[in-house]
């Protein structure tokens, strides 16, 4: 699969779980909304919860580690805090309605790599 398609489907499952609930949302509407076959989903992702730990990875991913290097760390945070805001019912669903995906985890692995690269140019080391 496509990461093209892999982000679309991200996408509607932010939109569904964000609108509805993470208990709510489950893997056929998520192919109903996204236009993909069932085979399509499961050679890709294991399950909903695979899903979630992909698309929050990918939502970090793209404003932190793909901005390091373009941006200073000043506008790397604002953009994380704002995309958190953005998609606060997601995450707030997400994180009051599972424990399998270590929500707060993975956005503070994150926000560490960032951290190391700041102390890395004042001259510092970890």
């Amino acid at each position: 699969m496509s990461e093209c398609l892999k982000l679309h489907i991200s996408q509607v499952f932010k939109d569904e779980v964000a609108k509805n609930g993470f208990n709510h949302v489950s893997v056929a509407k998520i192919m109903k909304q996204s236009g993909i076959r069932r085979q399509t989903f499961y050679e890709n992702f294991k399950d909903k919860f695979d899903l979630l730990d992909y698309t929050i990875k990918s939502m970090m991913e793209n404003d932190i580690e793909s901005n390091i290097g373009y941006l200073d760390w000043e506008g790397i945070i604002f953009l994380v805090f704002y995309g958190i805001e953005l998609n606060k019912k997601f995450y707030k669903s997400v994180y009051e309605s599972q424990t399998e995906v270590d929500v707060v985890g993975e956005i503070s692995s994150h926000i560490a790599v960032l951290l190391k690269q700041i102390i890395e140019e004042e001259g510092g080391g970890f």
